[in-house]
C-alpha cells in the first residue's frame, strides 16, 4: 500500500501530534476566534439596537412650544392644553401625545447649564411629546406648523431625523470596526498556522525526507499538513467560539438592554449562524495557510537539492 492510497486514520498519524506546542497553538487560536466572534456579535447586536432606536424614532416627534411671559405664572398649563387639542384634531386617534410639565424640561437642559439658576423672567418652551402608532404615520412637520399657525401656537417640530441619522453613522463604524478586527484576527490566524507548519515541517523533516523516498508525492505531504491545520483549527475556534456563546448568554441573562444582548429566539439563532460560518472560515483560512506553506517550503527544498 503506497501512501496516497493509505487510509485517512494512517495518513493522520505519519505526522508527529505536536504534544505541549499543539497545545498552545490550539490555546492561541481559541483566544483568537473568541475575540473575532466577540466582534462579530457585538456588530450585529449594534446593527439590532440602531434598527431599534431608528424605529422608535421613526414614530415619534417632539413639539417645541414658544409660550407668552404669561405662562410663568399660571397659564402654563391653559396653552399647554390649548397646544396639545390642536394636535390631537390633527393627528387623530393614532398617536400618544404627551405634555411634558416644566420640571422635567428644566431637567433636560441640566447637563448644559449644570446647577445655574435661570432667571424668573426666562420662560423656557413646552415641549409635546408625540408618539404615533405601530399602525400610524407621522404627518408632514409643514402640516403641523401651518395649522398651528392658524390655531394661533407658535411652534417649532422636530421629527429626530437628525438623530436617528447620527445613531445610523455611529452604528455603521461600529460595524465597519468590527469587520476590520474580524479581518485582522483572521489574518493573524493565518500568520500563526504558516509559522506553525514551517516549524513543524522543520521538526518532522526526517519523516518528510523518507515520505519522499518511498514516493509521496508533494500533494500527499501538503494532505497531511492541511489536516493537522484543519484539525488544530477546528479544536482550537470551537473551544474559543463555544466559550464566546457561553459568555454572551450570561451578558444576555444579566444585562437589561433586550437589543442589544439575546432576549428572544430569533436573534440567538441567527447569531449562532454567524458565529457557525466564523468557525469554518477558520477552519478554511488555516488548512489554506497550511498548505500554502507545505508547498512552498516542498519547491524551496527541491531547489536547493
Amino acid at each position: 500500500m503506497t501512501p496516497q492510497t493509505a487510509p485517512l486514520s494512517a495518513q493522520q498519524s505519519i505526522l508527529m501530534p505536536g504534544g505541549h506546542n499543539m497545545r498552545t497553538l490550539i490555546g492561541v487560536i481559541a483566544i483568537m476566534a473568541f475575540l473575532a466572534g466577540l466582534a462579530l456579535l457585538f456588530s450585529r447586536a449594534t446593527l439590532r439596537l440602531s434598527g431599534d432606536w431608528n424605529t422608535q424614532l421613526s414614530r415619534s416627534m417632539t413639539v417645541q412650544v414658544s409660550l407668552s411671559p404669561l405662562a410663568a405664572e399660571n397659564n402654563f398649563d391653559t396653552q399647554m392644553r390649548v397646544a396639545a387639542d390642536s394636535l390631537r384634531g390633527i393627528i387623530g386617534d393614532k398617536a400618544k401625545i404627551s405634555i411634558v410639565d416644566q420640571s422635567a424640561s428644566q431637567a433636560l437642559i441640566k447637563p448644559w447649564i449644570g446647577n445655574l439658576e435661570l432667571p424668573e423672567s426666562l420662560t423656557l418652551p413646552g415641549l409635546i411629546s408625540i408618539e404615533m402608532a405601530e399602525d400610524g404615520s407621522l404627518p408632514s412637520i409643514n402640516r403641523l406648523e401651518s395649522q398651528l399657525q392658524q390655531a394661533g401656537i407658535v411652534a417649532s417640530i422636530d421629527d429626530h431625523s437628525r438623530w436617528a441619522n447620527q445613531i445610523q453613522d455611529t452604528a455603521r463604524n461600529f460595524v465597519l470596526s468590527g469587520i476590520a478586527l474580524l479581518a485582522l484576527l483572521l489574518m493573524a490566524a493565518i500568520g500563526v498556522n504558516l509559522f506553525a507548519t514551517r516549524a513543524s515541517m522543520a521538526a518532522q523533516r526526517s519523516i518528510i525526507s523518507v515520505l519522499a523516498q518511498v514516493g509521496a508525492t508533494d500533494s500527499f505531504i501538503a494532505k497531511l499538513f492541511i489536516g493537522q491545520a484543519a484539525r488544530r483549527s477546528a479544536i482550537g475556534a470551537g473551544i474559543g467560539l463555544l466559550m464566546l456563546i457561553l459568555v454572551w448568554s450570561l451578558l444576555s441573562f444579566s444585562l437589561i438592554s433586550e437589543a442589544m444582548f439575546w432576549s428572544s429566539l430569533n436573534p440567538i439563532f441567527a447569531d449562532i449562524m454567524w458565529i457557525s460560518g466564523l468557525w469554518i472560515a477558520f477552519i478554511l483560512f488555516c488548512s489554506l495557510a497550511a498548505g500554502v506553506a507545505t508547498k512552498r517550503a516542498l519547491i524551496q527544498d527541491r531547489k536547493r537539492a
